[in-house]
């Protein structure tokens, strides 16, 4: 079964959900609450000093956890909608606010995420986009194996024309708070969809 497919198998957050974890500079899981056990489906026990990606999608392109990093070691909040997986392989979806934890002296320490119920527009935006990013690594990888270079290129073009009309979309379905910090992350996505390109 392809990733898409997974996406068939779903359950939905209900509109009073706040699913909270924190991890440490690793991305190793210390803190879970109530509603991460919920709908992750593993136990305390199972998750704490374990990878954060326990939940990740196989969906979720690389591309947008790299972008997911570089925010944060840049000491930013990261915005996005994200894909998640439970332990018995149900998707999920999650409007996710990552923050980096900071120490009395500003060092970062750890990071905190607080995910709530997404848009079903944002969501239906955020699949495009998102299945645009995995054929182009998927074509990265063909590259290497000295294949259809050109596949590649007409790929990221369709990937750059569908974030630019989804980016409006995007940012309707979020708060003014909120809009500004996605239209950022959509431009640096284009950006490097551009830097993949140019490679």
């Amino acid at each position: 079964m392809n990733a898409l497919e997974l996406l068939k198998k779903e359950i939905f957050l209900e509109d009073d959900t706040l699913i909270t974890s924190k991890t440490d500079l690793k991305g190793k899981i210390t803190y879970g609450n109530l509603d991460f056990i919920k709908y992750v489906g593993y136990k305390e026990e199972d998750f704490l000093g374990k990878p954060h990606n326990l939940v990740r999608h196989p969906f979720m392109p690389r591309t947008a956890f790299k972008l997911l990093w570089d925010t944060l070691h840049a000491k930013k909040e990261f915005f996005a909608y994200v894909c998640n997986r439970t332990k018995t392989g149900t998707t999920y979806w999650v409007f996710t606010n990552v923050t980096p934890s900071f120490d009395e002296k500003g060092n970062v320490i750890g990071y905190y995420s607080v995910r709530r119920r997404p848009s079903k527009a944002g969501v239906e935006a955020s699949i495009g986009v998102y299945q645009k990013l995995l054929e182009i690594e998927k074509c990265t990888k063909t590259i290497i194996l000295y294949e259809a270079p050109h596949k590649l290129k007409s790929t990221l073009q369709d990937l750059k024309e569908i974030l630019l009309n989804r980016k409006i979309v995007l940012a309707r379905e979020l708060t003014k708070i909120h809009e500004e910090f996605i239209r950022e992350d959509i431009d640096k996505l284009i950006e490097m969809s551009e830097n993949i390109k140019g490679e």
